[in-house]
């Protein structure tokens, strides 16, 4: 309800009350997430970064707890009741993840109703900067209007103005989507973790068919057996049978077809599911540039700030103005943790984010009745390292996309990593992991074909990302590290703690570098250290960070057995397992794209009765071991040496192996197209 003022009247409602306290204006942006108690530090960082850019914000609190907490750190909240509790699976084949979808689009209908123009958005997003310029394009929270536009058709946001509705998508390539707009955008899968629907008639009525098709529960109903919302929107936006099923919209910036866009429109006519809604057939939509709502590929691999600004004008603006005022600046609005490695659980998403610095540390301290240790506070010590100094004498070559010296390179940096662990846990300092380098991407599940575009994500190669640097779970896994004992924390978290203050740092030539005879701070920690030779030499320091300046050959062994065999037990065997890396190689074959060097590396597999796949590990890397530990030292060395090469003991070149259940390589449902369901 609203008074005759327009802003929402306090009727008892939990969400008209927490809509209340916001003192917004009719017409507003209200961005809106849900969660419970296990996503609290995630809710928690995306109400952080909103704050900062001072955008209305609400959260729906699934629990009592989720709820307290949130309410006693000032963040808006309301109570709202899921029948059974969420079982955590966001991969859509939970039992009660429909039921929660149908809970979130019940209450974006209901702020619409209330007069709210709505940025429904998954807790899994950090917002870097105010959207409202571009989602709203032109509104005025200071004279509760929208004004018009100096100059309408010079401004980005003209381009998707005319849009009722706005969803992000998976698509991969900035460059071509800002430069084809809807054109490009319309051929991938819209990704509903960032909807924004305007308070007008034809986004409630698609607001009222999204959630009418996702209860759907007839079996003869198209919609009934698709698993989550976002599957629901691609189907019902798209015609039935026709892909891509989505026309472009014909119109001009003025309403009338009598100003035509400067910018390539970003808006397309979709339906609802072929049926109608309180009148209402077909609606607008707009879909929201990746260069600016970042998917994680982009967000945590493209490196889009480095771009030519002018390939983005289209869709980059930091000023409403006109002419000289217009300064386009590569920076996004948002970045959405999709497509991690490590399981899309909470502590993946954090450690990406935390990895681009984008992870506060309010997060952290949220519920555990700590305080935040921001800017300085932090009293730990730390340990950290070069990490491009320290693969640049593996004699690989990082120059040039490939998948060969990718293996070689990942194998290199996690044996970087294990000398890097043993001399943080030696000292007892917390280790600051800085990002490893990529000479080829990864792709989800091992599906699509990696090798026909140099080594990128495919959709992905005109970045040129490759080489470049990449998260930390192309390689392992960063929790099963944590679950080994591994404190540890990003070189990003480290570098926001010391708030640019550089006096705490002592540099320490080691390694292959430590035979240097000149260096600054003139203090040198062997190659393959030992143990007593690391506690010697670095012990007595009490600097704040020690950064190695080549971790590579940087560690040789513990003192005693114990120590090693725990070492190698829990680390270098579990902790730094390698991950698996794949790919298919339709249509050419992976024999005709691979060379066969390559190919003896790993294992061919028949994927879908159709394709083949390449699938490899990087090296185990070896055991650390006891320095000069004798006969029985050595022997354990040899032998584990024995049973890593049998383990690398590849099948004969080009050998198709038939994967009977499929699971590498079988893409998830909503990343397929036949999926969506049309």
């Amino acid at each position: 309800m609203t008074d005759e003022k327009g802003k929402a009247s306090n009727d008892g409602d939990p969400l008209t009350n927490a809509v209340t306290s916001l003192n917004l204006p009719n017409g507003a942006l209200i961005a809106v997430t849900f969660s419970d108690s296990k996503m609290l530090s995630m809710v928690v960082n995306w109400s952080v970064h909103l704050r900062k850019v001072k955008v209305p914000h609400l959260v729906g609190a699934l629990d009592n707890e989720t709820r307290e907490i949130l309410t006693k750190n000032s963040i808006k909240n309301f109570r709202v009741f899921l029948p059974d509790e969420l079982d955590g699976g966001s991969g859509h084949s939970s039992d009660n993840w429909k039921r929660f979808a149908m809970l979130r689009i019940t209450n974006v209908r209901n702020l619409l109703e209330l007069g709210y123009d709505v940025l429904m958005s998954d807790a899994d997003v950090v917002w870097v900067n105010d959207p409202r310029g571009y989602l709203q394009c032109g509104w005025s929270d200071t004279e509760k209007t929208k004004d018009t536009l100096k100059t309408k058709t010079t401004h980005p946001c003209t381009a998707i103005a005319h849009a009722d509705v706005m969803v992000s998508s998976d698509n991969l390539s900035p460059k071509s989507d800002a430069r084809e707009g809807a054109t490009y955008a319309r051929c991938g899968v819209f990704n509903t973790g960032i909807v924004f629907l305007k308070h007008n008639a034809n986004a409630k009525a698609f607001a009222k068919a999204w959630l009418a098709h996702l209860s759907a529960t007839d079996k003869s109903n198209r919609f009934s057996q698709l698993t989550s919302d976002q599957q629901v929107f691609n189907a019902m936006t798209r015609k039935q049978g026709v892909w891509p099923g989505l026309e472009l919209w014909v119109g001009g910036s003025g309403g009338d077809g009598s100003e035509q866009l400067v910018y390539p429109t970003r808006v397309l006519t979709a339906s609802l599911g072929g049926e109608s809604f309180d009148g209402v057939s077909t609606f607008n939509l707009g879909i929201l540039p990746v260069a600016t709502f970042q998917p994680g590929h982009v967000g945590f691999l493209q490196r889009v700030d480095t771009m030519e600004v002018n390939e983005f004008r289209n869709v980059y603006s930091t000023s409403l103005g006109s002419g000289d005022d217009l300064k386009p600046s590569i920076t996004p609005y948002c970045v959405h943790a999709t497509y991690t490695f490590d399981g899309s659980t909470a502590a993946a998403k954090r450690l990406r984010f935390a990895e681009v610095g984008l992870w506060s540390k309010e997060a952290d301290a949220v519920g555990t009745g700590e305080q935040s240790e921001e800017n300085g506070n932090d009293s730990k010590r730390y340990l950290t390292y070069d990490a491009l100094q320290s693969i640049k004498h593996a004699n690989v070559d990082i120059t040039k996309p490939d998948i060969g010296n990718h293996l070689l390179l990942g194998s290199v940096q996690l044996a970087n990593l294990r000398d890097a662990i043993a001399i943080a846990k030696t000292l007892k300092r917390t280790l600051a992991i800085p990002r490893p380098t990529c000479v080829c991407d990864k792709v989800w599940g091992g599906h699509d074909n990696i090798f026909n575009f140099q080594c990128h994500y495919p959709g992905s190669e005109n970045s040129k990302h490759v080489p470049g640097v990449c998260p930390l779970d192309h390689f392992i896994s960063p929790s099963g590290l944590r679950e080994q004992g591994v404190e540890f924390v990003t070189y990003a978290e480290l570098e926001s703690s010391m708030d640019g203050n550089s006096e705490d740092v002592v540099v320490v030539t080691s390694g292959v570098d430590s035979s240097v005879t000149s260096t600054v701070t003139k203090l040198f920690l062997p190659r393959k250290a030992s143990e007593a030779v690391v506690k010697e030499t670095l012990h007595a320091l009490d600097a704040r960070v020690i950064k190695l300046s080549n971790a590579f050959q940087s560690f040789g062994g513990f003192t005693d057995e114990t120590s090693a065999e725990e070492f190698d037990a829990k680390i270098v065997d579990k902790g730094l397992a390698p991950q698996q890396w794949c790919s298919e190689c339709h249509p050419q074959g992976c024999v005709n794209l691979i060379d066969k060097a390559t190919i003896d590396k790993g294992i061919l597999k028949l994927v879908r009765e159709v394709h083949d796949q390449f699938c490899a590990s990087f090296d185990k890397v070896d055991l650390v071991g006891v320095a000069n530990g004798g006969e029985e030292s050595s022997e354990k060395n040899e032998n584990e040496n024995e049973k890593k090469a049998s383990r690398n003991t590849v099948k004969k070149s080009g050998a198709l192996l038939v994967d009977s259940d499929d699971a590498v390589g079988a893409p998830p449902l909503d990343d397929e197209i036949a999926a969506a369901g049309w």
